[in-house]
């Protein structure tokens, strides 16, 4: 079973024109426990990408194959989530989100 754990990007403008990236550490955390029971999980860091990179996403999302994805979610990229579950749901109708 493939796992892809993703923190998605924020849609707000605003939040990109400063910088306040953190390292989602759950995200993490999750990602090194499942690792260490010996699943196959791959951790995306998406602050950074853009909105408009939905190209970059459908590639990905096609290349990694997730049968699971999980994403590690505040308020701020509520939307970004929702976008990247949206898409890959597109890809692979039977993803588990």
């Amino acid at each position: 079973m493939k796992i892809l754990l993703i923190y998605p990007y924020f849609l707000e403008d605003r939040i990109h024109e400063e910088e306040i990236s953190v390292v989602p550490l759950g995200v993490y955390y999750v990602g090194a426990v499942l690792k260490e029971n010996n699943y196959d999980v791959e951790i995306l860091n998406w602050h950074n990408v853009n909105k408009a990179s939905h190209d970059i996403i459908k590639e990905t999302l096609i290349d990694k194959k997730p049968d699971v994805i999980g994403f590690s979610i505040m308020h701020a990229n509520r939307w970004g989530g929702i976008e990247i579950a949206r898409i890959a749901k597109q890809i692979n109708p039977k993803v588990k989100i």
